[in-house]
């Protein structure tokens, strides 16, 4: 029989595990922004997509705004058209992601390719007014003028 301790411990590191911080949790700095639903326009052969796994991560919450820190993003995004057995397709996507900056990505059934049906799209980018308040406008001009 196992003691009390252990399954003190046990219950922690699960309790721990269900309430794990996100990537920008205690950190006061700039972030960005992708947003993943109500952005595509059917007329223009785009669907919505959603986000299977950021940076590999998989145990990540479905929301339609996912706020994370500036830098390449590794992504894997589904597309909500279901394929022909109702299955969800997938793709890696990377994206390099600017200060106060929020991205809109939407499927592109438009322009397939031999491999692929559809890829991913930023279909917009615009700045995030409460960054950009909390950061200053030079926050996006430092950016746009790296090389």
């Amino acid at each position: 029989m196992l003691n009390r301790s252990f399954w003190l411990l046990l219950a922690t590191a699960l309790v721990g595990m269900g309430t794990a911080p996100s990537a920008m949790a205690g950190k006061d700095q700039p972030w960005a922004e992708i947003r993943v639903a109500g952005v595509a326009d059917d007329d223009l052969g785009e669907y919505d997509v959603m986000l299977v796994s950021i940076n590999g991560a998989i145990d990540i919450d479905t929301v339609t705004l996912y706020k994370l820190p500036p830098g390449a993003q590794r992504l894997k995004v589904a597309s909500l058209k279901r394929g022909k057995y109702g299955e969800l397709a997938t793709l890696p996507f990377t994206l390099e992601m600017k200060p106060c900056v929020r991205y809109a990505l939407v499927a592109n059934y438009a322009a397939p390719d031999a491999v692929r049906p559809w890829s991913v799209a930023v279909k917009g980018e615009s700045p995030i007014k409460a960054c950009v308040r909390k950061y200053g406008q030079s926050t996006l001009v430092a950016v746009d003028a790296a090389p």
